[in-house]
């Protein structure tokens, strides 16, 4: 998976700017990946795990992926978390492990999220979201006020009007680092 993520532009052995993928193509990916899960029919070949950590390497993607951790799709979105932080390569792995770890704080299982943040740490060292959300942790915010944090974080004002209408966010596009 990982010789393929390089083929593809998405690994961080690829160059630093690669081109983005488009957003909302990417979050149709993320969110069939999350309504199979749903299904209990989620499958997880190399082709879908590289498509699924290209769509999560996209910022705006990756927080509107935080979305569907609340809700009706929060089992069914920490299914697919759980899977893809198994089963996706370092250092891609950090986002879904990040992901995983919200789901898990929104429940209220501190154990669960304490080792999504290993994972997530142990794949990419210095990962932006996850040093936010282990400051999480270790403040021992409620799951009402990590649902109010990640609310109030995801509904501030960006600047991607066309993944904004199809329910995103949009930040400047974070750089990979670079190969071991």
């Amino acid at each position: 998976r990982e010789a393929l993520l390089i083929d593809a532009g998405g690994s961080a052995a690829s160059v630093l700017d690669a081109a983005a993928p488009d957003p909302i193509r990417a979050l149709r990916i993320v969110d069939e990946a999350v309504a199979d899960a749903g299904d209990g029919r989620l499958a997880l070949d190399d082709a879908r795990v590289v498509a699924l950590a290209q769509a999560l390497s996209e910022p705006t993607v990756r927080d509107e992926a935080m979305r569907r951790c609340v809700g009706p799709t929060a089992a069914a979105a920490e299914q697919l978390w759980t899977a893809l932080a198994r089963e996706t390569p370092d250092p891609e792995a950090a986002e879904p492990a990040a992901l995983l770890a919200v789901s898990a704080l929104l429940r209220g299982d501190g154990a669960l999220a304490n080792v999504a943040l290993d994972r997530a740490e142990a794949a990419w060292p210095g990962h932006r979201l996850t040093a936010v959300l282990r400051t999480v942790v270790e403040a021992g915010m409620r799951p009402a006020e990590v649902r109010r944090l990640l609310r109030d974080t995801l509904a501030a004002p960006t600047g991607a009007p066309a993944l904004r209408r199809a329910g995103g966010s949009a930040r400047t596009p974070r750089r990979r680092r670079p190969s071991r």
